[in-house]
């Protein structure tokens, strides 16, 4: 299986919520010239692995 083929659709509980997300990940994208797909997916990784960087790795 190609990687670039793998997709997820995220759902999301309301409007409200979905334009947030969607506004913030594309003005970090705008700043750091990095997808806007990318920024979500590290911000969802980071969210479930721990700070401690021994356990991360």
């Amino acid at each position: 299986m190609v990687l670039n083929s793998l997709k997820k659709i995220l759902l999301f509980s309301s409007v409200k919520s979905k334009k947030l997300i969607e506004t913030m990940a594309d003005d970090e994208s705008t700043c750091t010239k990095i997808k806007s797909s990318a920024i979500l997916e590290s911000r969802l990784v980071d969210s479930f692995l721990t700070e401690n960087d021994q356990i991360r790795f």
